[in-house]
């Protein structure tokens, strides 16, 4: 008898019962006989698989009873605030996915640690300036923290200083160790226009200067008008000098900044100018002093 690929054979019934394969014997009378065939079942090994500690994670599959030579792919999925740090056992391995070759009984472990935290503080820069959220907290490393500064009435965000330095609101990073912030602001200044007159009794110029909220202490082009070169002597003319800049206007909002407008001008074909302010349409809370 010979058996198929995945059989076996058990043995002889019939008019002759016996094991034996090949079977002799001396036939004497008709004869019946079967060959009897089991199908082979192959070898089976236990893989046995746990999470060390049981928080940390979880593994998948658990276990089980597989085959000879069969290979199984088992990986570790560390749980929130954890981290996979390797696999002990009859497989040793820092992949958090692995695959087995069954030949034998098998035990894995898949190893965590818990991951570090850290703790955020966040000041106001002056504590009237405005409010900030979240103003702490305990935050695992790794996670993305996201700040956001809210300026009080009559004052403006500034920007960060401290472990973080951006003017970004909101402000977000990635919290890798114990982080200092300070959110600053400063007040917004007083918004105001006025306008300045220069006649020489033949040609007439006039001028605006004056803050707006939201300007900063540059150049900016939502205010400023740069003025164009000098004219050629003799020529009427005037504009405004400031941090350098020739300009026909100039708007700044910087609170604790001293403004200087420096008026430039040319007589023109006369020997001398009138100044003239005019504060009709002015509500500027304070004192201007023409030098």
């Amino acid at each position: 008898a010979t058996a198929s690929e995945g059989w076996s054979f058990v043995g002889w019934s019939g008019d002759q019962e016996s094991d034996e394969n090949p079977l002799t014997f001396t036939i004497d009378s008709n004869t019946e006989l079967t060959a009897n065939f089991e199908e082979e079942q192959p070898q089976q090994y236990d893989l046995t698989v746990s999470a060390n500690p049981s928080e940390g994670g979880s593994v998948d599959p658990s276990g089980g009873t597989f085959n000879e030579g069969e290979e199984v792919t088992v990986e570790a999925t560390a749980a929130e605030g954890w981290q996979f740090t390797g696999w002990t056992g009859d497989i040793e391995s820092d992949q958090n996915s692995v695959t087995v070759t069954m030949s034998s009984d098998k035990s894995l472990t898949a190893n965590f640690t818990e991951k570090p935290k850290y703790d955020l503080s966040v000041t106001l820069d002056p504590t009237e300036g405005g409010s900030v959220t979240p103003s702490d907290g305990t935050f695992v490393e790794g996670d993305e923290v996201t700040v956001e500064a809210d300026a009080a009435d009559g004052w403006s965000f500034t920007g960060w200083e401290g472990d973080q330095t951006s003017d970004a609101n909101p402000l977000s990073f990635t919290i890798n160790s114990d982080t200092d912030l300070t959110a600053t602001f400063s007040e917004t200044a007083q918004s105001y226009s006025n306008t300045i007159e220069l006649s020489n009794g033949l040609y007439t110029e006039t001028l605006t200067f004056g803050k707006a909220s939201g300007a900063t202490a540059g150049f900016e082009d939502n205010y400023d008008e740069e003025a164009p070169p000098t004219p050629p002597a003799g020529s009427f003319y005037a504009n405004f000098r400031i941090d350098g800049y020739n300009l026909f206007e100039d708007f700044r909002a910087v609170q604790d900044q001293r403004t200087v407008w420096e008026l430039n001008f040319g007589m023109g074909e006369r020997n001398s100018v009138t100044l003239s302010w005019d504060f009709s349409q002015s509500d500027y809370v304070g004192s201007l002093t023409l030098v």
